[in-house]
Parts: C-alpha cells; sequence; structure tokens
C-alpha cells in the first residue's frame, strides 16, 4: 500500500508504538526530556518512592508519525495472520494482523444475566433484573467468524474522530461494520463471550472482499 492509500483508509494508530518501532527497528534515536512533576503531596524531606512523584518523557524525532509508519510499514507486514486460536495456553502475547470487521458491541450486566448485543437496545419489558453496570466496546471479528477480539482502545489513537462511534451507540447509529485490517498484540485472556482480548496498534480500512 502507499503512502496515499494508507492516509485515506487509516482508522486507528497507536503513535507511542510507533515510535518505539522507529527507535528500534530503524536506529534512529530521538532527542529525549525526562521532567519531574511534583504532587501535592510531595515535599523535600519526603521520600522520592513515597513522595507522589512522577516522570514524563518527552520524545523529539525529525520526522512525522505518519512518516515513521510509511517507513516502518514493510516491517510490519512481516508479522503473521492470527488464527484461532491466537494463543496458546498461558503464553506471552503475540502480535499478528486480522482481517475482518470492526463493529461496535454494548455488554448490560445485571443481577441476574448478562445481556450482549451488537448495536442493540436494551429492552426493560421482562422480569425484573435490575441493571448493575455496561461497557461499549470495539472488537473485530474475522471474514469466517472464527476469531473474536475484544479491543482495549485509546480514543486520541483514532482518526477524524472515528472513537465517538462508541459515545453514539443507542442514539444515533444504527448500525457499525467498517471492513479493516488490524495489527493487534493479543493476550492470553478472553471476555465472558468467547472474545480474546486484543490491543490495537495500527487499524486501516480494506476492501469489502480482500
Amino acid at each position: 500500500m502507499d503512502s496515499k492509500g494508507l492516509l485515506e483508509t487509516l482508522v486507528y494508530l497507536d503513535r507511542d508504538f510507533v515510535a518505539a518501532a522507529y527507535e528500534a527497528l530503524k536506529g534512529h534515536a530521538p532527542l529525549t526530556q525526562v521532567t519531574r512533576n511534583e504532587g501535592k503531596n510531595a515535599g523535600a524531606t519526603i521520600p522520592f518512592f513515597t513522595a507522589g512523584l512522577s516522570a514524563t518523557e518527552t520524545r523529539t524525532f525529525t520526522v512525522s508519525t505518519f512518516g515513521m509508519l510509511t517507513e516502518l510499514l514493510p516491517e510490519f507486514e512481516k508479522y503473521p495472520l492470527l488464527a484461532a486460536p491466537p494463543l496458546p495456553a498461558k503464553s506471552a502475547s503475540r502480535i499478528g494482523w486480522i482481517a475482518g470487521e470492526l463493529s461496535v458491541f454494548k455488554v448490560v450486566v445485571k443481577e441476574r444475566s448478562k445481556q450482549h448485543d451488537q448495536l442493540t437496545r436494551v429492552s426493560s419489558v421482562g422480569t425484573y433484573d435490575p441493571v448493575k453496570g455496561s461497557e461499549t466496546y470495539f472488537a473485530v471479528r474475522s471474514a469466517g467468524g472464527t476469531l473474536k477480539l475484544a479491543l482495549i482502545t485509546t480514543p486520541d489513537y483514532f482518526t477524524s474522530g472515528l472513537g465517538a462511534l462508541l459515545r453514539l451507540y443507542e442514539t444515533v447509529l444504527e448500525q457499525v461494520s467498517i471492513p479493516v485490517r488490524a495489527l493487534v498484540r493479543v493476550y492470553g485472556a478472553t471476555s465472558s463471550f468467547q472474545e480474546w482480548i486484543g490491543v490495537p496498534l495500527l487499524i486501516h480500512e480494506r476492501a469489502g472482499d480482500a
């Protein structure tokens, strides 16, 4: 895929991962500045590890994140296609590609049950079963439905405000089904609905039949 095609189809990009990969794979070290921040409970006489202090690292490259991605994409393409199941039992996380549909799901936890919906409004009719909590999230399901990934996403990493789709659930949205290809780090954990837990590193749209 050329730079123009990538720009037009980019959905999600983990900028921290790209910056770290650029440094590790291309050998371009950034200018780095570490800043110490003191919390309101910090004091000169309090030991460092209990003082409420934190450190922020700022890295500066001479190339943009998108420029880094363009250079790194051939390296990223070397990651394998994830199969089902993506991990053996009790193994470390794995990075790989999945081609499928990006959708929005919602889990409603009640006192007596759990409800898992894809853009389906929860009905209040029926046996009294108070709602204890709910969670809306993105998920990718492979074309054949054999692999399902529940995604832990960072709103700022979505392009063109696509992260707002979660807020529009049950109000404006009728359906979300975006054909995508995603580079994901999958962990050895599953949801209550047999979805593997993954953190997306790169998501771009693909042709529906690709």
